[in-house]
């Protein structure tokens, strides 16, 4: 499901995706045989590895992903005559690998973790802000938030253990659950294959606040209504952090570990040894409202839900950039509209921001549509929105006339969680100022500072409130 997700983000771009799968992939994710994409089998009698890509892939794949714990640097090795770049996906940092990116999703992963097992130049994109989450979780998640800060207790619960029903734990699950009255409503998700079915089936016949759900679920709708989610510790735990779900967790396969202990650790759930110990913990949670709250709170800052972006960006950048060496950092720019006024405003007032801004002080939500909306209105400025698969930062350009000739005031702001990622140098660079180009930047500043130098302005004025300044053909271009 994660590589279907990322399918679509390249197909967004143009691409052409499709997928080569061992057998019974499509009986226990219908999705993808539903998704539109070519679907391939490999399996058949006397088919070799080799064979199956060659068979798949004619010609060279400007890229071939490889999402499977069985598979690792001896398989890559084989297929590398096939692929013109090679992306893993991993979130175990248990084997070798042989490629140009490696993608490990996982909370509080160290890319120290993967030192031995790449080559290099590979290329790291570790933790939650390249979780692979379709788009409608993204979309429903300033909603799903808001809507558990009430600190009021739960009536609505959702069982899903993903594609796995193992030991019919599910069930073990929702009967004590159904049987304790607590819940006005329980949604439970299950495969149609799953051992869990026939009893859940006869519970909901018997029960009408018990209501079943198969493959062709709304998840992400039924995440967001519910009030607590019992679920396993696999890759699913991405999509409930992303809604701010709180979450008895099972850890249900040893590749789970890892998982299991970092959302637990951090407070976005709570980890249970057994069915009948998640049970437990689910109807004591439900009294405890500001608890659910907190906990609502922590795992929507784990995960925003625009992973799938930022690594579509991501390699698109490296692609252009060139086969091992560091990927050229890339964003492209639209206006902003009235549209950004809430991102730009809660961009504006984030604590770090303000430190390092010229003006200092809060901004009123009022006093900012003022403002925003001037901005869009004046001819002589430009206020951009830089984007890499997601918006990243801005921009502004404030033009007026010296004399006869045109000066530029440069202005970038980088958004909260895209600090630290070279976005700043980007933005600057990419930006298109006329004439004599100036930018303010506070002494304490360093991090501007180095914006401003890499970006070939050059410091005029050393006071409290540094100028620098260069011609607009000094602006620098150079990754």
């Amino acid at each position: 499901m994660r590589c279907l997700t990322l399918a679509h983000q390249f197909a967004k771009q143009g691409a052409a995706c499709s997928f080569l799968v061992e057998q019974g992939t499509l009986e226990a994710a219908p999705a993808l045989g539903r998704s539109g994409f070519d679907v391939h089998l490999f399996g058949k009698t006397g088919e070799t590895f080799d064979g199956a890509f060659g068979r798949v892939i004619p010609d060279r794949a400007d890229l071939v992903i490889f999402d499977h714990y069985g598979l690792g640097r001896e398989e890559e090795l084989r297929v590398a005559p096939f692929a013109r770049h090679i992306l893993v996906i991993d979130d175990l940092a248990n084997r070798p690998h042989y490629c140009d990116v490696l993608l490990d999703p996982t909370v509080g992963r160290d890319p120290s973790d993967y030192a031995t097992l790449v080559d290099p130049d590979c290329q790291l994109l570790i933790g939650g802000d390249y979780a692979l989450l379709r788009p409608e979780f993204s979309a429903l998640a300033l909603r799903a938030v808001a809507r558990r800060s009430g600190g009021v207790g739960a009536r609505r619960l959702l069982v899903s253990m993903g594609l796995t029903d193992l030991g019919g734990v599910t069930a073990a699950v929702v009967v004590p659950l159904a049987a304790a009255g607590r819940f006005d409503r329980i949604d439970v998700i299950l495969t149609a294959t799953s051992s869990s079915r026939r009893e859940v089936e006869r519970l909901a016949e018997a029960d009408e606040r018990l209501q079943l759900h198969l493959e062709n679920a709304d998840v992400a709708q039924l995440m967001t209504d519910a009030d607590i989610a019992i679920g396993a510790a696999g890759t699913t735990s991405w999509e409930r952090c992303c809604l701010g779900l709180p979450t008895i967790m099972l850890q249900l396969a040893d590749n789970q570990a890892k998982v299991a202990k970092e959302l637990a650790g951090r407070g976005a759930a709570l980890l249970a040894e057994n069915a009948e110990e998640a049970a437990h913990l689910t109807l004591r949670l439900a009294d405890e409202p500001v608890r659910l709250t907190n906990m609502s709170e922590r795992a929507a800052r784990l995960i925003d839900g625009h992973g799938a972006a930022r690594v579509a960006g991501h390699v698109s950048a490296w692609f252009r950039g060139g086969k091992g060496g560091k990927p050229r950092m890339c964003v492209r720019f639209r206006p902003a509209t009235m549209d950004d006024a809430e991102m730009l405003f809660v961009w504006r007032n984030d604590p770090e921001t303000r430190m390092q801004s010229i003006d200092g002080e809060e901004v009123g939500w009022e006093d900012h549509l003022r403002w925003l909306s001037a901005k869009l209105a004046d001819p002589d400025c430009d206020l951009l929105i830089a984007v890499r698969g997601v918006p990243v930062g801005t921009v502004r350009i404030d033009r007026r006339l010296e004399g006869l000739k045109i000066a530029s005031t440069l202005s970038w702001t980088v958004a909260p969680d895209a600090r630290g990622r070279g976005y700043g140098k980007a933005i600057v660079r990419g930006a298109k100022p006329d004439g004599l180009v100036r930018a303010f930047v506070k002494r304490e500043n360093l991090a501007s500072q180095a914006i401003a130098r890499a970006a070939g302005l050059r410091l005029v004025d050393d006071a409290p409130l540094q100028i620098w300044e260069t011609q607009v053909a000094s602006i620098s271009s150079d990754p």
